[in-house]
């Protein structure tokens, strides 16, 4: 087993022990982020994506309003006999936005999660390795750590928003929910893995596992080479 782990890796070490440079147009890049660039990036749609729902969580935005809205919308184009729906089809879609806002955070976490595995996992890289196209390379890996923090990360969020909304006077702070929030990171790291197990457009595919460093332990993982 071990051998079959070292001959997947010793193969990509091989690939990219020369350095590459990227030509656009009269500009040659030679450099690579820093470390902190990376995180910034990496971090940063997640960081914007809580904020929408920081922002969605305010009573402006609670289903007595939406509802309200839904209504406006209903009336001049269905007439008043729509409206007796109009309840249950807000609800609909209020929890599918709960289901669809977590999912995209989750998967915005990830890759967060991801890009500082892989920089802890660098650290123990030879520096002929360091490459930007064998980093790019792995980040087409799945990550199981990166995917576990994710969830763990939107269950939190959840939890503290719907805490938010018990002290929001139009808005009711449900467990459910949160249920139904940690539901849409499950399903959409599925999702993660699923693209990631895919096998490229040329047909080959190979499983190796990495080591990650600061576990301590193997870090299981699905590669495309």
């Amino acid at each position: 087993m071990g051998n079959e782990e070292g001959t997947g890796l010793d193969a990509r070490i091989e690939s990219y022990t020369e350095p590459r440079h990227h030509r656009f147009g009269p500009f040659l890049l030679t450099t690579v982020r820093s470390n902190s660039t990376r995180l910034i990036l990496a971090w940063l749609p997640a960081i914007f994506w809580i904020g929408i729902i920081m922002l969605e969580s305010t009573p402006y935005l609670g289903a007595d309003h939406t509802g309200s809205w839904l209504a406006a919308i209903v009336r001049p184009l269905f007439g008043t006999s729509a409206l007796k729906y109009v309840d249950f089809v807000n609800h609909i879609m209020r929890k599918t936005g709960h289901f669809t806002g977590y999912g995209i955070l989750s998967f915005l976490l990830y890759r967060g999660w991801r890009e500082l595995t892989l920089i802890q996992l660098e650290e123990r890289l030879k520096p002929a390795m360091r490459t930007p196209e064998f980093l790019k390379s792995m980040r087409r890996v799945w990550c199981a750590r990166a995917s576990a923090l994710a969830i763990l990360s939107t269950f939190l969020v959840a939890s503290l928003d719907e805490f938010h909304q018990t002290f929001v006077p139009n808005r009711t702070g449900m467990f459910r929910d949160v249920i139904l929030d940690t539901t849409g990171a499950l399903f959409f790291q599925a999702l993660i893995l699923t693209f990631s197990a895919r096998p490229p457009k040329s047909g080959r595919q190979s499983d190796t596992k990495i080591k990650q460093v600061s576990a301590g332990r193997t870090l299981p993982v699905s590669s495309q080479s």
